[in-house]
């Protein structure tokens, strides 16, 4: 572990900075990697996360789109070969409709 000299100011004594303090504080570096491979190795991980998020973000978009009916809607426009209109919807509604209609209701 190397260490890196850094100046602390210390504002514990009188109104403002009163005075000037070097003191060694610790700053880890692997043995053998200089500081632009950690930046490096660093943004790696952002980038990582970033993705993360998009993936989780893109699953809950889909999640959200399945509830309210948005993906079977798309799919019945697919099925049915037609273009988005307040028809084509109306259509949709009455199929959902039926379809709920048909299945069995419990307790």
């Amino acid at each position: 572990m190397r260490r890196n000299s850094s100046l602390l100011l210390d504002a514990s004594r009188g109104h403002g900075f009163s005075r000037a303090t070097l003191i060694s504080s610790p700053i880890c570096h692997s043995e053998g990697t200089s500081v632009s491979e950690e930046s490096a190795r660093s943004r790696s991980g952002l980038h990582r996360l970033a993705a993360r998020l998009k993936s989780c973000c893109t699953l809950a978009t889909a999640m959200l789109r399945e509830i309210f009916d948005e993906s079977a809607y798309s799919r019945f426009l697919v099925r049915q070969q037609i273009g988005s209109s307040q028809t084509a919807y109306a259509q949709f509604l009455r199929e959902q409709e039926v379809a709920k209609a048909r299945r069995p209701r419990c307790c």
